[in-house]
């Protein structure tokens, strides 16, 4: 990348090229002025036939835009002197979208032109996009008659223009097909915004225009017909995002805002914006069509672009009002077209039903639809219109018809909620009647109480016996109750006890619930509360259990567990909510939100965790397995571990915001999509000035403006001299050493010669780190390229805006995607959400565990902290002795570095799976095979992407005796391989190339020093080091042995089968695989 970047900032030819046919029309000119803005170098071709010069002023100002007057539709050749990279086809959609009458020129550019610039896409290579229009599907635009041909035809421009996108489309796919063009296809509607042309019969520009400069407005019917305007802006950043993606070829998007709004809306939305008495004037047009939806499959290609509206109606009218305001000629047009406007209307007769506004006692007015009552109206004038004013409530207002003595009074829908919150009136007679009666349902056990309680009628000569049967029953009844009264009163502790175990149960259900929802105030709350209740059935607690061993019942673990561990639970609960109410009290104190001692904050913290620590080790080492399933105590075990790397951290904390001096560190932000050894390539530099705990400024640059400032010349790496063709080394390409310890040394020396700038520590992150802590976040706007990054979306962006680079218009500084990014990120980290504050340290722990991020902070106490832990880059070594396993007999290392020299992003579409074979014979010497599979996933050479060019190293024991390499099972010749002992490291190193669609293993062969023992117990040991921004690569480790051993011990879970065993893990971060072996007799 280094000389790639040199190249587009340096020369200009050498720019991304962009052809826009069309480009000084509406749609064409916005489009032409964003890509000049992004630094591309613009060719705008247009015949100035529906354009106008005024719309590409500012750019023909640019050097890098060049105007080509030209009509597509005719045979002359278009001359380009410089190689095409995009073609935008935007020609012959402005005469449509302006509402103008050039139907043959429609048809011409829309055919022979698209031909044209097919032709001249394939020639160069170069992306293609087509502009069409999704109203061409719409159903109003049937083509003509048989024998209309040659008539005036209803509607003609719409038709002739669909017909002619149409064709243009088929034109597009099957070219596409058959020279295999990447090509594409946005479908546009209801676009406005400034610069569309007033002298158009587009219906809401005009009417724009007439409330700006005649204060009333033009609308058809009962101005309720649905549109979905879309504003400029959100186009052009469709057409932008659909041409740089890197899976639109053969796609079709509708850049639609799918959001409606009635015509009358609009016209309320102008009246509020413009804050005048603005009169609505209404006419009939039956060609207008009212039931206007979008196609699913428009929002589900919105969807997959990943494009949404974000100019909503009122701020696209208000910046179109602001530009209408300037365009002085406009008034006359209107004056001078007055009596011309409405004269495509044609006689109609509409058929409608009356809609009425009943008002409610206390509610809002009911919207009630009269289904009974239709009105027919002629309208014999169509140019005379009568004038309501808009003043009057939306309820009241009438519209009064000019053949008609008095006006008809037709109380029209709120303009705005009628459209979503239409209420019908259902009339009685909408019911059938009821002709089916309700089941009787019995209940038999009330029955039988009642034969007990009613007395039943019996003869006369029995009526004598009937006072004593019911004393009877009433002895019977009281004896019942006081029975079963003594049998509550005797199991009442038991009762009560098991009524308070499932609430308290239910309480820390919900508690876990919110625990998971990082609502640590909620949830101490209800722990405090479920404690409580577990305390006041303490007393019970005795009597209950006496009660269940009498009903030979018995607690379950669970109850058990809460009866005796209450308090700590508590306990651990209300120490976690302190640690966050500390934790957002220490953040806001370093973004300097707030002022305070931050020392004392982190001391706070770190006494709570420790509490949390030793509470949740009480519990574990008193409950064992007998808990272990239960979901609580695994969210108590899950937050020891989290605590233990929580006060990990906190040792590191005061060195990193200087609690006691002032600092300054370097952050080199590197670009894991080319690939580097200490991560990826140093695309930004970061400074951040940190004083008392409190971080005074964070500035990023581009590493391409700090290396401008290196005099002199620096001698480079004859790797990087030998690879990269470099002649000089600078700051970019610092990071050229694995072992990050000695990149960072090197970083520092740049930041001196080249700002002067004397860091105190050095702190490297990846695209991975990133994405970590965006998972935490709802993303972070970017305004310079008008999108959210998030999570899921931000690699693909960084490999997507590879090839654009932002121009800074304060000091003409280029700036990278990730640049900007970096600097909007910082932003959002000063307004973390509260809640999510502790998964912010934990991500950023994580990132450290998975070497996401790296750390040098010299002549400090956290120095040994970072060393220990890993975390500050250095080449690790196997340890000699480990816990379980004792002394190591044979260490084996291995760690593999990539470094791509092909300046491109190709490591966006590498994938890497990893095997280590460890063979060990009859006499018990150690052979080993590593091999490692790159996969090239690119579809062609197209930059960013393309061959992987990959300096390849092993790094190995000193001590192991290298044997070959091989690649794809053909031994590589020693003229081609590297060998260097550096430290306690062995490299081997050799330059591999995987082309697009390839697939590559390369395997090497080594002996290990020591030997395993056939009788005596020994250990094996190999420890994989990750290499930073490779992502999580599957590793498989094989081991061989001989018949003479067995497995006594190993590390970790693995499947064995006859003399073999396999371990199965993902290079997320540092592995360790143990075996001990032992003699079988």
């Amino acid at each position: 990348m280094s000389q790639s970047l040199e190249k587009y900032q340096n020369k200009d030819k050498d720019l991304i090229t962009i052809l826009v046919g069309g480009g000084a029309g509406f749609v064409g000119s916005h489009l032409c002025q964003m890509l000049l803005e992004q630094n591309c170098y613009v060719y705008c071709v247009d015949n100035f036939l529906s354009a106008k010069e005024k719309n590409i002023k500012t750019c023909l100002a640019n050097p890098r835009f060049k105007l080509i007057k030209h009509d597509l539709s005719e045979k002359n050749s278009l001359r380009i002197d410089r190689p095409l990279d995009y073609v935008f086809h935007l020609a012959g959609i402005e005469p449509y979208i302006n509402g103008l009458n050039l139907d043959l020129p429609t048809l011409m550019v829309n055919s022979f032109g698209t031909r044209t610039l097919l032709n001249l896409a394939h020639k160069h290579q170069a992306k293609f996009l087509l502009g069409s229009s999704e109203d061409i599907f719409h159903e109003f635009h049937p083509g003509p008659k048989f024998t209309d041909y040659f008539q005036n035809r209803i509607n003609e421009g719409e038709t002739i223009f669909a017909q002619a996108k149409k064709f243009a489309e088929e034109l597009v796919v099957e070219f596409a097909k058959e020279k295999n063009l990447d090509a594409r296809i946005v479908r546009m509607g209801f676009v406005y915004g400034p610069r569309l042309n007033i002298q158009s019969g587009n219906l809401m520009v005009k009417m724009m225009a007439q409330a700006v400069f005649e204060n009333r407005v033009f609308l058809p019917n009962d101005g309720m017909s649905i549109i979905y305007p879309t504003f400029i802006s959100d186009v052009v950043f469709g057409m932008i995002k659909a041409m740089f993606s890197q899976s639109s070829k053969g796609r079709i998007y509708g850049l639609i805002n799918p959001e409606p709004k009635t015509l009358l809306q609009i016209a309320y939305t102008l009246k509020d914006l413009l804050q005048v008495d603005l009169k609505f004037n209404f006419y009939q047009d039956p060609a207008i069509s009212k039931d206007l939806k979008l196609k699913q499959e428009i929002l589900q290609s919105q969807e997959a672009l990943g494009w949404y509206a974000r100019v909503d109606l009122e701020k696209g009218l208000q910046k179109t009002i602001e530009w209408l305001k300037t365009q002085t000629d406009i008034k006359n047009y209107l004056t001078q077209h007055q009596d011309k406007r409405l004269s495509s209307v044609k006689v109609a007769q509409i058929t409608r039903p009356i809609v009425s506004i009943v008002e409610e006692k206390k509610e809002k007015p009911q919207v009630i639809l009269n289904q009974n009552r239709i009105v027919n109206k002629t309208i014999l004038e169509p140019q005379r219109l009568v004038e309501q004013s808009s003043n009057l409530n939306p309820p009241n207002f009438s519209i009064a018809t000019h053949y008609q003595t008095e006006p008809v009074k037709v109380n029209l829908p709120n303009p705005v909620n009628s459209f979503n919150n239409l209420k019908k009136e259902i009339l009685p007679s909408h019911f059938s009647s009821l002709t089916i009666q309700p089941a009787v349902i019995n209940f038999p056990f009330w029955h039988k109480l009642k034969e007990l309680f009613t007395p039943k009628i019996k003869s006369n000569f029995k009526n004598q016996e009937q006072p004593k049967n019911k004393v009877k029953i009433f002895k019977f009844f009281i004896a019942s109750c006081l029975f079963f009264l003594v049998l509550v009163l005797f199991f009442s502790p038991l009762l009560i006890f098991r009524l308070s175990t499932s609430f308290s149960l239910s309480s820390l259900a919900e508690a876990e619930k919110y625990y998971e929802q990082h609502e640590f105030a909620v949830m101490q709350k209800k722990i405090e509360k479920t404690s409580q209740i577990w305390k006041k059935t303490n007393n019970l607690y005795a009597l209950a259990s006496w009660q269940n061993n009498l009903l030979n019942l018995n607690f379950s673990d669970e109850v058990l567990f809460y009866q005796n561990h209450m308090d700590e639970i508590a306990l651990i609960f209300t120490k976690l909510n302190e640690v966050n109410n500390n934790l957002e009290q220490l953040h806001n104190i370093i973004f300097g939100k707030e002022l305070g001692d931050s020392k004392q904050f982190l001391e706070n913290i770190n006494l709570e965790l420790n509490t949390i620590m030793q509470t949740s080790s009480i519990l574990k080492a008193e409950n064992g397995s007998r808990v272990e399933n239960l979901s609580l105590f695994q969210k108590i075990e899950e937050m020891r571990s989290k605590t233990e790397q929580g006060l990990i951290f906190a040792q590191i904390v005061p060195d990193i915001f200087a609690f006691n001096d002032k600092k300054k560190i370097m952050f080199l932000i590197q670009d894991s999509q080319e690939l580097r050894p200490t991560g990826g390539f140093i695309d930004s530099v970061g400074i951040a000035t940190i004083e008392k705990g409190k971080i005074l400024d964070f500035e990023v640059k581009n590493v391409y403006q700090l290396d401008a400032l290196l005099k002199g010349k620096v001698e480079p790496p004859e790797e990087l001299v030998k690879y990269l063709k470099e002649k000089n080394w600078y700051l970019r390409d610092s990071n050229f050493d694995p072992d990050f310890s000695q990149s960072a040394y090197q970083a520092l020396w740049f930041l001196d010669k080249e700002m002067g700038i004397t860091a105190d520590g050095v702190v490297a992150v990846n695209l991975d780190f990133f994405k970590k802590i965006l998972s935490q976040t709802d993303g972070v706007f970017l305004p310079e390229f008008n999108e959210t990054i998030t999570a899921d979306n931000f690699l693909s962006r960084v490999n997507q805006y590879a090839e654009l680079n932002l121009f800074d218009g304060q000091n003409n500084n280029q700036k990278s995607f990730l640049q900007t990014f970096s600097e909007h990120f910082f932003e959002k980290l000063k307004v973390f959400p509260t809640n999510q504050r502790q998964n912010l340290v934990l991500q950023t722990v994580k990132a450290f565990e998975e070497k996401d991020l790296l750390m040098l902070l010299p002549d400090t106490n956290s120095a040994a902290v970072l060393a220990a832990q890993g975390w500050d880059g250095t080449l690790r070594e196997t340890p000699n002795e480990l816990l379980e396993f004792g002394k190591v007999n044979v260490a084996d290392y291995l760690m593999i570095v990539d470094t791509n020299v092909g300046i491109n992003k190709a490591n966006y579409l590498v994938q890497r799976n990893l095997k280590h074979n460890i063979i060990i014979d009859e006499g018990g010497n150690v052979k080993v095979e590593a091999a490692v599979n790159l996969q090239n996933l690119a579809s062609s050479q197209v930059w960013p992407n393309g061959t992987y060019k990959n300096y390849l190293r092993f790094y190995l024991p000193s001590q192991a005796k290298f044997n070959t390499l091989t690649l794809d099972d053909k031994k590589i010749f020693s003229s081609k391989i590297e060998l260097e002992k550096i430290g306690t490291k062995q490299v081997v190193g050799t330059l591999v190339e995987i082309k697009p669609q390839e697939n590559t293993t390369i395997k090497l062969t080594y002996m290990l020093s020591g030997k395993i023992s056939l009788n005596n117990q020994s250990n094996y040991v190999f420890y994989l080091q990750k290499q930073p921004g490779i992502g999580a690569p599957n590793v498989t480790v094989k081991i061989n042995y001989p018949q003479a051993l067995k497995v006594a011990k190993l590390s970790s879970e693995a499947t064995m089968q006859n003399n073999s065993l396999q371990f199965l893990a993902t290079l997320n971060k540092d592995r360790v695989f143990a075996v001990s072996f032992s003699p079988k007799n």
